[in-house]
């Protein structure tokens, strides 16, 4: 027996256009269904990428240095690094901020990160370039109170 008929309508026509990567993410794996394929960086990058237990999570941060806790640009923007020369994020030089440089496949100081997992893709380093930058302009994607900074 064949079946025919309608599709039906598309709602989400624009996630189709693009290639599927506007809501999907498929750039990154870290889309929010707004066509931003890097979502909010400090929940889908630096919490899933950098915290967690062992590393820069809520429980005994690394150095001091919560990635997952909301609040991250408090922790981070402006903040001197503990470990290594420079500031955490800078948002007049994203590129020579910390956070951003101990992701390079050279670090001038200390381990590449993260350490013992997955590098960052180019798409999530641009992501998270782009985040630091934005901090300077007073557009934070990260949500909460912050804390102490730390750093590496």
């Amino acid at each position: 027996m064949a079946l025919g008929g309608c599709p039906g309508s598309l709602d989400n026509k624009a996630d189709f256009l693009d290639g599927g990567a506007a809501g999907t993410g498929s750039a990154t794996g870290t889309g929010t269904g707004s066509g931003d394929p890097c979502g909010d960086v400090p929940t889908v990058l630096l919490a899933a990428k950098c915290g967690g237990s062992t590393c820069h999570g809520t429980s005994k941060p690394q150095i001091g240095l919560d990635l997952e806790s909301p609040g991250v640009a408090a922790r981070v923007v402006g903040v001197n690094a503990k470990m290594c020369p420079g500031v955490l994020a800078n948002p007049a030089n994203a590129t020579a901020s910390v956070i951003y440089t101990k992701l390079l496949t050279t670090v001038s100081c200390g381990s590449r990160m993260p350490l013992g997992r997955p590098s960052l893709t180019q798409m999530e380093m641009e992501c998270l370039k782009s985040w630091i930058a934005e901090q300077g302009a007073g557009t934070s994607t990260s949500s909460g109170a912050g804390g102490a900074g730390g750093g590496t």
